[in-house]
């Protein structure tokens, strides 16, 4: 009896009982893990799954998050063929699978377990399609998507399984012609708008999902040409993830090219030119925020700092198309100062870059200087600069030829347009209309800017008239952006009643 004592009291020094989990540890290290792994700290959030895992081995979360922080090093990488990342998230993966399948086994409703599963399938889909394997995407990609469909038809309440389905959904909506077929076969059906909306709902209201949901929103709403749906995620990334310089830079290229807002991207570019750099080509990083200054300081007429900026870019620039474009912006930048011999220095060390070598051979008149001057101040909406600056340029008969004035007769009417001078634009767009030379595009998105000035004067009925006749005109530049902003503003119209 005595011995039988001794023995269960070793037992018990030995074997302690199994504390019960701490499932509020276990999300809040999930958490911080999923917190270092945007802000690009990969080997740290790797770290912070394994104590997820310790704490809860038969729980997918730290599994599934170990596999994400392999995909996005993979996707860093660029995806090699012989990318050991690849083969690591491939290997996570299939850990993050048969532990959703015991936890099946044991509860065929358990939603959660469908989600981190169905999740998987997708992401390693992806990483298939990104080495050129779509086929075998596609037909891995049934299971995860029924499972993802499955868990939110149980459990509508499921955020983060309505982020993996309104993905897949939106991605296969807009697979290529070619795939269809195949997506068809494999009894897969996508929904652009449905899962554009379901992902919004996870945005907003996900757990473990929300960045991922805003992630590829940010880019789904680019494709749309939806610029100002799209900052709104990106803004949201680099406000949360302050050591993501990908994001911070996505939110700076967003806010000069597609919103035209220099005010907004100008502080970006300087963030990125010198916060430190995590899992990214630093030269590329440097060279590319000092060159968007220069772009940025050429547009607002600030030529000295022009150069500051592009040489910055030019001294950190690794590859000779870097160091040719530099050179090609400092020489410009030098012709707007009026220093000939400088900007004829730096054309030569820009090497074939085609604008240098126009602009070695020719130089530009103080008039045709006035007119390239319209386009940078139009590239960064710098909207009340273009307006005068097109009043000096005709003031000054500067320009002879057709192919120009409309180029600029245009810009000065989208300045208009958006400085809330209706009447103004709509002179600016109808003298465009009735010129004869002009580039491809320019009458086509002439009259889609003319119908948007006339809706702003409640003329309804004449702007569907010329929204019609964009779709009279074929192979242009941009063509599909254009129709489907047409399409849109019809749609607009006919929701109103107009």
């Amino acid at each position: 009896m005595r011995r039988s004592v001794l023995v269960v009291a070793l037992l018990l020094i030995v074997l302690p009982l199994r504390a019960a989990t701490d499932w509020t540890l276990v999300h809040n290290r999930t958490m911080e893990a999923i917190d270092l792994m945007y802000n690009l700290d990969f080997g740290a959030a790797e770290k912070k799954c394994n104590e997820v895992i310790g704490l809860a081995p038969g729980d997918p979360r730290g599994h599934f998050f170990k596999s994400m922080t392999y995909y996005y090093r993979m996707s860093f990488k660029g995806g090699s063929k012989n990318d050991t990342a690849f083969w690591a998230f491939i290997y996570h993966a299939d850990k993050v699978t048969k532990v959703c399948e015991q936890l099946l086994d044991q509860n065929e409703n358990d939603t959660k377990a469908m989600f981190y599963m169905g999740g998987t399938i997708g992401f390693k889909g992806l990483a298939y399609v990104n080495r050129g394997e779509t086929l075998k995407a596609i037909w891995d990609g049934k299971k995860g998507y029924n499972l993802l469909e499955e868990a939110v038809e149980k459990d509508p309440s499921n955020m983060d399984a309505k982020m993996g389905l309104g993905m897949f959904q939106y991605m296969i909506s807009q697979a290529p012609s070619e795939f269809q077929s195949a997506i068809k076969l494999a009894g897969l059906t996508g929904d652009r708008w449905g899962g554009l909306r379901m992902l919004e709902e996870a945005a907003s209201k996900g757990v473990y999902a929300k960045q991922e949901a805003r992630r590829w929103l940010y880019g789904f709403y680019l494709a749309e040409d939806l610029p100002k749906r799209s900052i709104v995620h990106i803004r949201w990334l680099k406000d949360s993830f302050p050591r993501n310089w990908y994001f911070l830079q996505q939110y700076a290229d967003i806010s000069l090219y597609q919103i035209r807002d220099a005010t907004s991207a100008e502080p970006a570019y300087k963030t990125l030119s010198m916060m430190p750099i995590n899992n990214g080509d630093v030269s590329y990083v440097r060279w590319l925020a000092n060159f968007r200054l220069g772009y940025i300081s050429m547009a607002k007429e600030r030529y000295s700092e022009t150069i500051t900026y592009y040489m910055a870019a030019y001294n950190v620039a690794t590859t000779d198309e870097r160091r040719h474009e530099s050179a090609a912006s400092i020489g410009i930048a030098y012709d707007f100062l009026g220093d000939r011999e400088q900007a004829i220095s730096w054309y030569r060390k820009a090497g074939t870059h085609s604008v240098a070598q126009r602009n070695l051979k020719t130089m530009r008149t103080p008039k045709e200087l006035l007119i390239e001057k319209v386009s940078w101040a139009h590239s960064v909406g710098l909207y009340h600069r273009v307006i005068s600056l097109v009043d000096s340029v005709v003031g000054a008969k500067a320009i002879s030829d057709n192919e120009t004035l409309a180029q600029v007769l245009y810009q000065q009417g989208v300045a208009c347009y958006e400085t809330g001078n209706f009447g103004r634009a709509d002179k600016c767009f109808t003298a465009v209309l009735g010129m004869q030379g002009a580039d491809a595009w320019i009458h086509p998105y002439s009259h889609y800017r003319l119908g948007m000035t006339l809706v702003k004067q409640d003329k309804t009925a004449t702007a569907k008239q010329h929204f019609a006749r964009v779709l009279e005109y074929e192979d242009y530049p941009s063509e599909d952006v254009l129709r489907k902003r047409v399409a849109r503003e019809m749609n607009a119209l006919e929701r109103n009643g107009k």
